[in-house]
């Protein structure tokens, strides 16, 4: 079976996480699997110029509400949605049996999410990197962003 060589980045996170790409992805489904019960889907995003945020949904009930919102989890910088993977049973349950469906996002750069080059040089600049790349996916999935 032939391999294909690998890139700059790709070597870089083999040598940070000793996983390939492909590795991670079937690590975070086992993970998964083995964690929660509720029925989930994984996609990544577009959110345009190539990128990605890597999300995994739970389906809004189908007694929700057309304005009921979903609930949208994010990690800390430098993790992975699998930090939550333990939350989605208790969450599903806790929000009854009319919610409007929960996502965790992978921040651009984290997890599995596109890695672009960071360029950012100042703090609104970084703010924007982040906040820009997640009202790219509220976009994409067809939500409001709104600040509590």
């Amino acid at each position: 079976m032939a391999t294909k060589a690998l890139g700059v980045s790709d070597k870089l996170r083999n040598w940070w996480t000793g996983c390939s790409n492909e590795g991670l992805r079937l690590a975070e489904q086992a993970w998964f699997a083995s964690a929660v019960k509720t029925p989930t889907t994984v996609t990544d995003v577009d959110i345009g110029d190539g990128q990605f945020l890597h999300t995994l949904s739970v389906a809004a009930s189908p007694a929700a509400p057309r304005s009921s919102r979903p609930l949208v989890v994010l990690h800390g910088y430098g993790q992975g949605i699998g930090v939550w993977a333990k939350a989605v049973d208790p969450l599903h349950k806790g929000l009854g049996p009319d919610h409007g469906g929960i996502h965790l996002v992978d921040w651009l750069g984290c997890g599995l999410s596109s890695r672009p080059k960071f360029t950012a040089s100042s703090l609104p600049e970084t703010e924007a990197f982040f906040v820009d790349s997640l009202e790219a996916w509220c976009e994409s999935m067809g939500q409001h962003l709104t600040w509590p």
